[in-house]
Formats: C-alpha cells, structure tokens, sequence
C-alpha cells in the first residue's frame, strides 16, 4: 500500500492500480506508433520512458502489497501527472477530478518545482512507514466527489446520513 494524506478506500487503489498500469504500457509502446515519449507527454524532462516505467512498476508493485510504503516527493509528482494523463477524456470525469484527488489524498507538497530540478537517488526511495489515517467518507462518495462531483443522496439509504463533505452520520 502506498501512504497516502489517509487510507485509500478500495475504488482509489484500483485507480492508482490502472492509471499505473496504462502508464506502463504506454512506456513499452513501440516508438513508430506515437512518437512522443509518455515522459515527455507528462513533461517529465529529466526522465524518459524506460525510467518512468521503472518508477511506475514500482509504483504498482509498492501499492500492491500489504506493507505501507511512503512514496517520495517526485514519486507523488509523477503520479499526479500519470491520473492527470490516465483521466484525460475518461466519460463523465470532471476536469477537475486529479486537482480533486490532490486535495483530497496527496500530502502538502509542491509537485511542479519537484519535477522542475533533476531527480535524486533519494527520488527513487519507498521507506517502510506506518498507515495513514483512516478516512472516514463512505467509498462511493468519495469516489462520486472526486471524480464526477456531488451525487445525489438517496432517499432510499435510512441507516446514515451524509452531510455536505461527503462524511456519514447516523440518522437518528
């Protein structure tokens, strides 16, 4: 599990899990389909593909497991760029949905003028670390507020209640 500002529900690790995934295959693309790199696309000029690929498997791997492992600065810049990317044109995802998921799940971080400076060897480092704190929003609601705005409360839902940010409430 990659640490994140608080435990990811299920629907976001699947989400990581795939933008990953894409990005991965879209780094072993064969250069006479598309001529411009996903590094370049991303604008990850002090990495090319066979780096970034490395760094999303990584990734992929890290968010797999049962452990927590703490990403590190670039590491969170780069996967920004890769949901920004993998979100692009996705039906009914706001444009907004990757600034949504930052505010949300990222740590405070400034992750242009990380990308902006060549990477380190401590840019590549997942360091064991404690879980986050839990998140307390019901999953389908943090996925519909990030993702596709404010959904609709159902009527039909008596046992809790959801207030405006998204947080359940027993009813009482």
């Amino acid at each position: 599990m990659l640490k994140w500002r608080r435990q990811p529900h299920p629907w976001f690790q699947a989400l990581i899990q795939w933008a990953l995934y894409r990005a991965i295959i879209r780094c072993d693309e064969p250069s006479y389909f598309n001529g411009t790199p996903l590094s370049t696309t991303l604008d990850l000029h002090h990495l090319n593909d066979l780096i970034l690929r490395g760094m999303c498997a990584q990734l992929l791997l890290a968010s797999k497991g049962d452990l927590c492992y703490r990403p590190s600065g670039y590491h969170f810049s780069v996967l920004y760029r890769v949901i920004s990317w993998a979100l692009r044109g996705m039906p009914g995802v706001l444009t907004t949905a990757t600034s949504n998921i930052f505010a949300r799940y990222f740590p405070a971080i400034n992750i242009i003028s990380i990308v902006a400076r060549p990477t380190r060897p401590t840019d590549y480092d997942l360091l064991p670390t404690a879980l986050p704190a839990p998140h307390h929003l019901i999953p389908e609601v943090d996925r519909d507020t990030c993702l596709f705005g404010l959904r609709e409360q159902d009527d039909e839902d008596d046992e809790e209640q959801v207030d405006d940010m998204g947080y359940a409430w027993p009813r009482r």
